[in-house]
């Protein structure tokens, strides 16, 4: 499952790539019955491993598919429950490589909201969102990140810790993981904790 949910990730970084050079031939890939039948089984997997890189394959095919963008949003509203938004939020951040500042600012707007009050979990599940994201906007990544370690505490950085070691390796993650360390030596090690369990 982890395989075809990273295959899926790889094939909408290659078709927004070329969305954003008028060809929306790899978008309509997505679009066929086949192909949208794995993308919501995968989304909806229990295990983060796999449900991440689908939720940045939405993120990075967002401004090509309309309805994609519309479902994060939905995702994102009060009534929906711990597992939609989580996926929604991790698919925020990862739109951050094709609309840099319009999304960082919904990420921040998100911390700030009524959905993040009911879970601080959201926090972690951005940091799950940004590795596309870290090598095509490294400015817009790195400003957010140092608000996700403050607000979401030690399970964002427990987040930051998984991606380091699968080999995320960008300078954004290095510095993110010196902030992380600094954090974690100026805080009690349980402040920040979701009572929410990780879904």
């Amino acid at each position: 499952r982890r395989l075809a949910a990273r295959l899926l990730e790889r094939a909408a970084r290659e078709a927004a790539q070329r969305a954003a050079e008028g060809d929306d031939s790899g978008v309509r890939v997505f679009q066929t019955p086949s192909v949208k039948d794995a993308y919501t089984r995968l989304l909806a997997d229990r295990e983060s491993l796999v449900w991440r890189h689908v939720a940045v394959a939405r993120g990075l095919l967002c401004m090509a598919v309309p309805e994609m963008d519309r479902e994060i949003h939905a995702h994102l509203e009060p009534s929906r429950g711990i597992t939609e938004w989580r996926r929604a939020a991790a698919s925020l951040a990862g739109s951050i490589a094709v609309r840099p500042q319009g999304a960082r600012q919904a990420c921040e707007r998100l911390l700030e909201s009524e959905v993040f009050t009911l879970d601080r979990g959201i926090a972690a599940a951005m940091v799950l969102g940004l590795p596309r994201a870290a090598d095509a906007e490294p400015a817009a990544v790195t400003e957010l990140l140092e608000t996700l370690i403050r607000r979401g505490g030690i399970d964002a950085i427990e987040a930051l810790v998984d991606l380091r070691r699968e080999g995320v390796g960008s300078e954004v993650a290095a510095w993110a993981s010196r902030l992380a360390g600094a954090r974690l030596r100026s805080s009690p090690i349980s402040e920040g904790r979701t009572t929410a369990s990780s879904r």
